[in-house]
């Protein structure tokens, strides 16, 4: 078990929070979904406004407009970002 001891912040092996947190944890989302992440949105809204408006309107089916729009804006959100290799 390591000591407790205090971080010397001067040391140049330790690394800014945000610099440290993006060069550790890239996006580890599949690049499929980040590549195909508009049309599956699109067909996710589709499906819950078929089943909404004109099918049996079941209420599980309100899942899809939640999925779909959360989908939809992480997709923009990300976009600036390139998808993991």
């Amino acid at each position: 078990m390591k000591s407790l001891r205090p971080i010397n912040v001067a040391d140049p092996n330790v690394r800014a929070v945000p610099e440290g947190v993006n060069r550790r944890n890239p996006m580890r989302l599949a690049p499929l979904l980040y590549r195909f992440a508009y049309p599956l949105a699109a067909a996710m809204l589709v499906v819950w406004a078929w089943s909404t408006f004109l099918g049996p309107g079941w209420g599980v089916m309100h899942l899809l407009l939640t999925l779909g729009v959360s989908l939809l804006f992480w997709r923009i959100v990300s976009a600036d970002r390139p998808p993991a290799a």
